[in-house]
Order: structure tokens, then sequence, then C-alpha cells
């Protein structure tokens, strides 16, 4: 739709009056301009109607690229390269968080094992080294018995 038209006035009714001061504004004149006033308000609507959706919203596909300016094109591209920085970066923390709890959880497992065979041992009375996979700070003494090397 082309641009609406604004409405001109193509008639002087303060010059009719000045100089017909007695007579009747002439009917035909007046129609003549709420025509031109109605129509330069349709098209107004209309224009309006074409970019707007019925909640004030605009339509679908009226802002696009082309319609933006230059500084703002740059300001788009400026503050999405940002977020996708702080995105990828956000991504790779989450990435080695994720690994190095892997890495701690299987560290746990094996320690858990390697101390239920330690206690069992102990239980059996058989001799075990420490390879410091549960070494401790001692804070109390506890008397296992007596612990012997099964190889002598």
């Amino acid at each position: 739709m082309s641009s609406p038209a604004k409405y001109e006035p193509s008639y002087s009714f303060e010059g009719f009056a000045a100089t017909q001061p007695n007579t009747p504004l002439p009917g035909v004149q007046i129609d003549i301009q709420l025509d031109a006033i109605a129509q330069a308000s349709v098209e107004a609507v209309d224009a309006i109607e074409d970019v707007r959706n019925p909640d004030g919203t605009l339509k679908d596909g009226i802002v696009t690229s082309d319609s933006l300016s230059v500084d703002l094109k740059g300001q788009l591209a400026t503050a999405v390269a940002t977020y996708s920085a702080a995105a990828f970066a956000a991504r790779d923390e989450a990435v080695i968080a994720a690994t190095e709890a892997d890495e701690a959880r299987d560290q746990a497992v094996s320690y858990a094992t390697n101390l239920d065979l330690v206690l069992s041992a102990l239980q059996q009375g058989i001799y075990v080294q420490d390879d410091g996979l549960i070494t401790q700070a001692a804070t109390e003494v506890i008397d296992y018995g007596l612990i012997t090397d099964p190889a002598d």
C-alpha cells in the first residue's frame, strides 16, 4: 500500500464568510472537505493495519535486517558475539566440572574398594601394607591383635 494522503483543505470557509457574511456556508464545499477528511482517515487507519496486529504488536516480517540501522546491526552483532563467547565458556567450564566430578567419583569408588579390602584383611588377621591410599593422621590407638605376614 502506498503512503496515506494527508488532508489538505481545498476551500477556505473563512474567506467565504468574510466576503458573504449573511450567506450560509456552501453545502457542496462542506461535503467535499468532509469527504477528503474521511478519506485521509481511512487511508491512515489502513496504513496502520498494514503493520500492526489488532493487539498493537507489529505484524510478523515487518522488522527485517534491511530495516535496521547500521549502528543497531553493529550493536546486535557485538551482543551476539559477547553472549556466544560467554555461552561457549560456560559450556567448557561445565564439561571440565563434569569430567572432574567423574574422576572424583571414580577415585572415591577406588578408595572405598581398597578400604573394604583392607578392613576385610584386618578382620581376618592378615598383614596389610598401606600404599598411601587410606593414610590418615592417627587419632587413637586400636589393637587389632597380632598381625603377621602370611609369607613367614
